[in-house]
């Protein structure tokens, strides 16, 4: 009964997104005008590249063997690194710096995906490109870097 008293008040709140942990790994969530469950696997990752390849894992793929200009990457930002977002990221758009998760926000991703969402890191450390999020998207044949 307590459950189901929690699910109507998250249903009810005002708050755009919402998460409760329940148990064995599973999640509640509440993400803007979306409700549902989902596994509570939130794990770090990180994979580098010394060199143009395609890489494809549970969270995104990549095909850097042809032109990355549209990625903000240059042979010279070899190796890259491309893991998930962490607080302390900051990206340069226009010149001005501005915090990662506040583009997020911006962009009304759902909390859950947030903590998994990628970055590309040039061998400087500086982040160099974030994919923009976007509830709708299909990759296309094209497409060289896509979140899964």
């Amino acid at each position: 009964m307590r459950f189901i008293k929690e699910v109507r008040h998250i249903i009810s709140s005002t708050k755009p997104n919402v998460i409760i942990k329940l148990n064995n790994g599973v999640i509640f969530y509440k993400e803007y005008d979306v409700i549902g469950f989902d596994n509570d696997v939130y794990t770090d990752y990180s994979f580098v590249i010394d060199q143009p390849q395609k890489l494809d894992t549970e969270y995104f793929y990549l095909d850097f063997t042809g032109d990355t200009s549209n990625r903000h990457v240059s042979i010279s930002d070899y190796p890259l690194t491309i893991r998930n977002i962490q607080k302390s990221d900051f990206y340069l758009i226009n010149g001005y710096k501005v915090k990662a998760s506040r583009l997020l926000i911006d962009w009304k991703m759902p909390q859950r995906l947030r903590y998994r969402w990628p970055v590309i890191v040039s061998n400087s450390g500086n982040v160099i490109y974030i994919p923009r999020y976007n509830a709708n998207f299909h990759p296309s044949p094209k497409d060289n870097f896509w979140v899964k």
